[in-house]
């Protein structure tokens, strides 16, 4: 895979790096010159947290690089792209140590200064490899959650506030919306403390950004007297961590503070090489788990990014490309793209998951829109991503989508004839949102009109949106206004649907008219429909999730299974 351009002065490139049987997903970003001042080690939040905080995590990534430093963020093992799973880790080590393997990598460049930044859980895995002998030159403990308990205790509050439903469990898990974390997992990260370790802190320079709307960290305070720090207070965090992650702010001054501090450091710029990157690593989901390889890609005109997953031997049968949502990035909700392309690999298939234009590790928009919706950029990230990945025969793919995902996966299966396509949760008005594309492509001005109207409505309210669009359709030609999921059957695609109660009327709980939509969807359609109990829309809640991702998983195998040749014996 090439270097890429984050900007015109700045390079990044996706990296694998640690040791052979647990291999660390990394994102390297790097200026365009000869000479580094040194390495930065970016040391993400977890969970929710860090799909708030990715796109201030990669920003920051970039404005270390025009300055000069060599940034390197990682997913800790068992997190996102990285092997393992997170409940059969001894993560109290292995996240520690994991910082201590990030800066391995970066010396290995020549560098001979690194630092690192730790936001949230971060702060306290950073802050504990330095006090535990990871010589650092400069350490930012960025909004610090002080321990592992903590940590736990606030992603535990917040679920219960934002789930009418929520039931802590009694087996001494604690569930958030993005991880469930087992009981040996919850103890381990408890034991992750940054107030026993402050002390041993030893890092060259020190710099704590504080909330200004929490209270205080007068326990880090008191344990860090003796030693030079500095202080400071931000009031961005709110803005960026309390909020749903598709509406987090990004944290500007503090991004530009964090850089222009570690710059002060006045490392003087000495030459750099970066090795030649394997874009390729074997990994594993469980340690039981079959081993299977993934490989970096750049797909499409505008070089998305992506992860194929397959087995380490020859792969078999139809391709699945699972598409991630607007608020969702590569490895899907609660890291389920990631376990079922490893667990599908292992039983022969190819499989991508990819992030579209504007989300994740993809390139931005030029010019990003202030509210993202169902982008027309991303129905031709759709159509390159299906072609590229089969060229030969487009239509042997498997297309699996969630939410707004789910639209763009049918909108393919449309456009190359995929033989199969699962649609988790697909957003009402799937009719509107293709007139939508189509109209706004037209040539008469009123056509695009209808468009932005349409946009506006459904940005407003879904359901006033859809409602008021059976009324419009009949003003404008039928090629606009067909039933999109309706015609994907019809073109031969065998569908999936699996769907919430909650995203059949805008009455889900009035129990005659959940019966009529009932009927309504199932019964005149050619196609499968599975209404899961306990789904939410964005399948962040662990039973709903558990539920559906069975049912998929069983879709996918038998599928599999009829259309490959030989494959019965190893079926599941």
């Amino acid at each position: 895979m090439t270097n890429e351009r984050a900007t015109p002065e700045v390079f990044e490139e996706a990296r694998w790096f640690g040791p052979p049987e647990g291999r660390i997903f990394g994102w390297l970003m790097w200026p365009d010159a000869e000479t580094a001042r040194g390495g930065v080690i970016l040391a993400q939040p977890l969970g929710r947290e860090a799909r708030a905080t990715r796109r201030a995590m990669r920003s920051l990534g970039t404005e270390l690089a025009k300055r000069g430093f060599v940034a390197l963020r990682l997913d800790y093992p068992g997190t996102g792209d990285s092997s393992g799973s997170l409940d059969e880790l001894d993560v109290q080590l292995e996240w520690v140590d994991a910082i201590g393997e990030a800066a391995e990598y970066l010396h290995s460049f020549g560098l001979a200064d690194v630092s690192a930044v730790g936001m949230r859980l971060g702060a306290v895995i950073a802050g504990s490899a330095n006090a535990k002998g990871l010589t650092l030159s400069s350490l930012v403990l960025w909004d610090p959650c002080e321990t592992g308990r903590k940590f736990l205790r606030e992603v535990g509050a917040l679920e219960s506030l934002r789930r009418s439903d929520f039931e802590a469990p009694d087996d001494g898990s604690v569930v958030t919306s993005e991880w469930v974390f087992a009981p040996t997992s919850v103890e381990q990260i408890r034991g992750l403390n940054l107030l026993e370790v402050a002390s041993e802190i030893h890092a060259d320079r020190l710099l704590i950004i504080t909330r200004d709307d929490r209270a205080f960290p007068e326990g880090l305070r008191r344990r860090l007297e003796g030693r030079s720090a500095e202080w400071e207070v931000t009031s961005e965090q709110g803005a960026m961590l309390d909020v749903e992650p598709l509406g987090a702010v990004l944290a500007t001054t503090a991004i530009i503070r964090i850089a222009s501090w570690i710059e002060a450091n006045d490392a003087q710029a000495a030459p750099f090489k970066l090795d030649e990157a394997d874009a390729s690593a074997i990994v594993c989901g469980r340690r039981d788990d079959p081993r299977v390889q993934e490989t970096f890609v750049r797909l499409g005109r505008r070089r998305l990014f992506g992860i194929v997953t397959e087995p380490v031997g020859e792969s078999r049968g139809p391709v699945v490309v699972l598409f991630n949502a607007a608020n969702e990035e590569h490895i899907g909700p609660s890291r389920l793209w990631v376990e079922l392309s490893r667990g599908w690999s292992a039983k022969g298939m190819r499989c991508l998951r990819f992030d579209l234009t504007g989300v994740g590790d993809s390139p931005n928009f030029p010019r990003p829109p202030a509210r993202l919706w169902f982008e027309q950029e991303w129905l031709e990230d759709v159509e390159d991503v299906v072609r590229e990945m089969q060229p030969q025969d487009p239509t042997n793919e498997i297309l699996v989508g969630l939410c707004s995902g789910a639209y763009l996966a049918v909108e393919g299966a449309v456009a190359i004839g995929a033989q199969a396509a699962c649609l988790l949760n697909p957003p009402v008005g799937t009719d509107l949102l293709h007139a939508a594309a189509t109209l706004r492509q037209s040539r008469f001005r009123w056509h695009r009109l209808m468009a932005h109207l349409l946009r506006v409505l459904h940005l407003q309210n879904r359901w006033v949106g859809a409602g008021s669009w059976q009324v419009l359709r009949m003003f404008v030609p039928r090629r606009y206004s067909k039933d999109l999921i309706a015609s994907a059957a019809k073109g031969g695609t065998t569908l999936f649907v699996l769907s919430s109660d909650d995203d059949l009327s805008p009455y889900p709980h009035v129990p005659v008219l959940r019966s009529i939509d009932r009927h309504r969807v199932v019964a005149p359609r050619n196609y499968q429909v599975e209404f899961i109990p306990g789904l939410d829309h964005s399948m962040h809640a662990r039973k709903g999730r558990v539920l559906a991702a069975a049912s998929l998983d069983e879709f996918v195998r038998d599928w599999f299974v009829a259309v490959t040749p030989g494959s019965e014996s190893e079926a599941p």
